[in-house]
C-alpha cells in the first residue's frame, strides 16, 4: 500500500519557513511539514503531529496530503484504522490523477481490501499509474503478466512493463528485465545487457539479483571441445566463470580475454593450479592480441 515513511521531502524551503507557512495555513507546506514530522526529518519525530498538519492540508483538498491520511487510516497510524474510509479516500486523490492513489487504490482492488475485489477495475487504475510512469506499478503489471494468475499470461507485455520499471531505476524491474534478457524471453537474448541491467539492481541491494550475480561468479568448467570450437589456442578444459560462459553460448564466438582473465582469477584462489592455468591464460591473451577480439564490457 501507499507507503510514506522515507518518502524523500521535494519541498525546497528551509525547515524554519516551512513550518512558518504550514502554521499560516498554506497547504503545500502543511503536508510537506507533515512528512518531515512523520519521518523526523530536520525536525523531532512526531507522527501525531504529521496527521493533525497533513489533516489540515487534506480539509483543503491537498491531493498528497489526503493520500497520506488515507494511509495512517489503512493502518491504523495515530488515527482509528478504518479501510473502506481509507479506499474512499484513495479513490478520491485517484480520481484527482494522483499517481501513488491510483497504485493503491489498484491493489485494494486486487486483493479486495476495502473493496469488493475486481480485477478489471484493479488493472484500469494501475494502468492509469503505469501511464504517469509510476515505476511500482508498471512491475506490479508485469508481475500480474508474468505470473498469468489473475489476468491471461502475457510475456511480451510483462517484458515492456519491466523495461519501462527499469528505466526509470525500479530495482526489480531491473532484475526481471535483465532476467528476460538472459533467457531470451519475449525478447533477443542478450547476456551483455542482462548483466548490465542485473548489476544495477545489485547497487541497490535487491536480494534476487545479489543471489543470480553470485551464480552467474561462479566458476564451470568449459570444454573448447564441446563447444564446437576448432583450432582453440587451449587444448583441455578449464574453468571460467558462468557469465562468460553465457556470453560465449550467446555470442556463438569465443571471448579470450574474458577468459584470460577468469582463468588469472580461478588461478589466485586455486594456486595448487597455477603453473597450468597460467600458461592457458597466457595462450588465451595471446590468442586475443592476434584476433584483434575488443574487451567485453564486462560489469
Amino acid at each position: 500500500m501507499q507507503g510514506h515513511s522515507r518518502k524523500p521531502i521535494e519541498n525546497p524551503l528551509p525547515v524554519e519557513e516551512l513550518l512558518r507557512r504550514a502554521e499560516q495555513g498554506d497547504a503545500d507546506c502543511q503536508y510537506w511539514a507533515g512528512l518531515r514530522y512523520f519521518q523526523g526529518d530536520g525536525v523531532p519525530e512526531d507522527p501525531r503531529r504529521a496527521v493533525e498538519l497533513c489533516a489540515d492540508a487534506a480539509r483543503q483538498r491537498h491531493v498528497r496530503a489526503i493520500t497520506f491520511i488515507a494511509y495512517c487510516r489503512f493502518s491504523g497510524i495515530v488515527i482509528t484504522k478504518d479501510l473502506k474510509e481509507a479506499v474512499l479516500m484513495y479513490r478520491f486523490a485517484a480520481a484527482q490523477g494522483y499517481a501513488p492513489a491510483q497504485l493503491t487504490l489498484g491493489n485494494c482492488y486486487l486483493s479486495g481490501t476495502g473493496v469488493r475485489r475486481s480485477v478489471r477495475l484493479a488493472l484500469k487504475w494501475l494502468r492509469k499509474a503505469a501511464a504517469q510512469s509510476d515505476a511500482d506499478a508498471l512491475v506490479r503489471l508485469g508481475d500480474l503478466y508474468y505470473e498469468g494468475a489473475v489476468v491471461v499470461e502475457d510475456e511480451q507485455t510483462a517484458c515492456g512493463c519491466y523495461r519501462r520499471a527499469a528505466e526509470l531505476g525500479s530495482a526489480r524491474g531491473q532484475y526481471m528485465y535483465g532476467s528476460f534478457l538472459m533467457k531470451g524471453t519475449a525478447v533477443k537474448a542478450d547476456p551483455l545487457a542482462a548483466f548490465d541491467w542485473l548489476a544495477r539492481a545489485v547497487q541497490q541491494g535487491y536480494g534476487p539479483a545479489r543471489d543470480v550475480h553470485a551464480y552467474y561468479e561462479q566458476f564451470v568448467r568449459f570444454d573448447p571441445v564441446e563447444a564446437g570450437f576448432k583450432e582453440f589456442p587451449v587444448g583441455r578444459p578449464f574453468p571460467i566463470r558462468r557469465r562468460t560462459a553465457a556470453y560465449v553460448q550467446a555470442l556463438g564466438r569465443p571471448c579470450f580475454r574474458a577468459m584470460a582473465g577468469d582463468l588469472y582469477d580461478y588461478v589466485r584462489e586455486h594456486p595448487a593450479d597455477s603453473e597450468a592455468g597460467l600458461q592457458d591464460a597466457a595462450a588465451l591473451l595471446i590468442a586475443a592480441a592476434h584476433s584483434g577480439e575488443p574487451a567485453l564490457p564486462l560489469p
